[in-house]
């Protein structure tokens, strides 16, 4: 089941969105960004990341039944390297579903969550 984030009317793979947001950090397109449009993307881009990781536990049979057990497992099985990482995504992503605004975001997306997307994608290519 391959897991896909839409954008402008066209679905793209987890590769292909991997791609898209480097290109995005290269050209400083998330720079240009205000917070709201910011958020926005922060959440698509969390919840397509995380569909692929729960897709992939669920086609190895594992029974994912909410987000923090989802990557517990994934951790385990070694499909995330940096659970740390992924538990502050995740907390990011409730603090926005709150209607809180989470400090920092733009340089967390660059610095440290593009970087795990990855490796995810290169742990993904070798399972």
């Amino acid at each position: 089941m391959e897991t896909t984030f839409c954008r402008e009317g066209k679905s793209l793979s987890y590769a292909e969105l991997t791609q898209m947001l480097g290109n995005m950090i290269e050209k400083n397109i998330l720079g240009e960004l205000d917070q709201e449009a910011l958020e926005k993307f922060y959440l698509r881009l969390f919840e397509t990341t995380y569909a692929k990781i729960r897709d992939y536990l669920e086609l190895k049979n594992y029974k994912v039944v909410n987000y923090r057990q989802g990557l517990l497992t994934a951790s385990q099985v070694k499909l995330i390297t940096k659970p740390e990482v992924w538990y502050e995504a995740l907390e990011r992503k409730n603090l926005i579903d709150q209607g809180k605004t989470t400090d920092h975001l733009r340089r967390f997306i660059i610095d440290t969550y593009y970087e795990e997307m990855r490796v995810l994608l290169s742990v993904l290519g070798e399972k």
